[in-house]
């Protein structure tokens, strides 16, 4: 009943401003992860092309060529805002519109009365499980997005997982609507190299280097250059993506030298497992990742796994806090290592506040964690102050232990900007954070 409610909701606020996506070209980007990345290159790529192009992701919106005009996430909007900026962009003289699309607002029907011209499915993992029985329910919210998709419109998809993809095919088959597929993966990519710059790869004979690290923004980038060239000449789009600005906050690269620092929201054990194994591969040899990391609270407790992942990829771990809500950090902290100490990890030394870091004598601290290494184990340094200075703490931590060659990686919060102490958030960003430390402000 609530659904179909909301059905009913979603189509009135599309009607009650002008069905404003019968008057653009909406591209829709679902999946899993890589989605607000994907939607973001889409989105420079066509602009770049000189298509009047705005977009609406978890980062934020813009309703002109211009600029973004403020954040928001796409996770809370509801239909009433949606189709609010869809029409302000057809005020605004905007022609196509880069739409994320997430499982919960296609699960709350808010994109009900939009027809995307074209889209974008990611992948599909099940990282949901408190919010769906199952992964089949989780993945079916996906395919709902198909559905949305006019008569003939493209739909670009990644071939990450065999059974998967038979299993997207399967279920495709029963919509009624006809779409034209495209399928990506390894065996149309080529001459992949990776560093701390960038990413370079060759598609459809194209080769193209783009201002973004990670395997995964490989596909991201291949995704929204063949989806581009349902709009664009395919010979704009490789240059386009070559002066692509990162998203804030995903694989984003704060500094490089001496070592390198970068800030990115994995927040499941197999993000970070995956995003860990590709650091190692352009990593410097003989240099460790510096790994700072904590949970949320309140929910999603089986993501606590997450700290056995880095143990087994990581130098160290710092554990700091991540929107403990009601629990305490210290107690979020505890479970973090109990679930990491098959993988070899130590807690070396608790810190409770910024007091007792400030006078905390760190040489002894570092010769504790040079110890632990030494007997192949996995130093871990909590930081359990119930307020932001743990995870400001933490990045300082990190940052003072790297040399030159390390990874300082800090995840969990990517481009977010609050930190939520007992339900009350407070103004907070990693990068910021990281930039503060960097400078010798902490």
């Amino acid at each position: 009943m609530i659904r179909f409610i909301n059905a009913q909701k979603s189509l009135l606020s599309s009607l009650a401003n002008g069905n404003p996506s019968n008057k653009l070209k909406v591209i829709g980007v679902a999946g899993t992860r890589g989605k607000t990345i994907t939607a973001h290159m889409l989105h420079h790529i066509l602009k770049e092309g000189g298509l009047p192009t705005g977009f609406i992701t978890t980062t934020g919106y813009t309703t002109d060529t211009q600029k973004k005009q403020r954040d928001t996430y796409a996770n809370v909007m509801d239909s009433i805002e949606l189709n609010k900026i869809l029409a302000q962009m057809v005020k605004n003289g905007v022609t196509h519109a880069v739409v994320e699309v997430n499982s919960s607002g296609l699960r709350n029907k808010i994109f009900e009365g939009i027809t995307f011209d074209s889209g974008i499915l990611t992948n599909i993992f099940f990282d949901r499980p408190d919010d769906y029985e199952n992964w089949e329910e989780y993945a079916k919210t996906k395919i709902d997005f198909l559905a949305k998709v006019k008569d003939g419109g493209l739909v670009v998809f990644n071939n990450h997982n065999a059974d998967i993809s038979n299993w997207i095919l399967s279920e495709a088959g029963k919509i009624k609507n006809s779409i034209y597929s495209y399928w990506i993966d390894f065996n149309k990519l080529g001459a992949i190299r990776h560093s701390t710059n960038n990413v370079a790869f060759e598609f459809e004979g194209q080769p193209f280097v783009v201002p973004a690290i990670g395997t995964a923004n490989i596909f991201n980038a291949a995704q929204a250059a063949k989806l581009a060239q349902a709009y664009l000449p395919a010979h704009v789009i490789s240059p386009a993506l070559s002066n692509y600005q990162p998203t804030r906050g995903r694989m984003e690269v704060v500094q490089r030298q001496p070592f390198t620092v970068i800030v990115d929201y994995a927040f499941t054990p197999d993000m970070l497992e995956d995003a860990l194994m590709y650091l190692h591969l352009i990593k410097p040899y003989n240099s460790k990742i510096i790994t700072v990391l904590g949970a949320s609270g309140d929910q999603h407790r089986e993501r606590r796994r997450i700290a056995s992942s880095a143990a087994k990829y990581s130098g160290m771990v710092v554990l700091a806090a991540e929107d403990p809500r009601s629990e305490r950090t210290a107690d979020i902290n505890t479970e973090l290592h109990l679930r990491a100490q098959p993988n070899r990890a130590v807690l070396v030394e608790r810190i409770g506040s910024q007091e007792e870091y400030s006078w905390i004598n760190k040489d002894n601290l570092k010769l504790k964690i040079d110890r632990v290494k030494q007997n192949n184990d996995v130093p871990f340094v909590a930081f359990d102050a119930e307020d932001f200075t743990s995870r400001l703490n933490a990045i300082d931590f990190a940052i003072k232990s790297a040399r030159p060659g390390d990874i300082v990686f800090v995840v969990g919060k990517g481009d977010e900007d609050t930190l939520s102490f007992s339900h009350v958030d407070y103004e907070w960003s990693d990068t910021e954070a990281v930039r503060q430390s960097l400078l010798g402000k902490v």
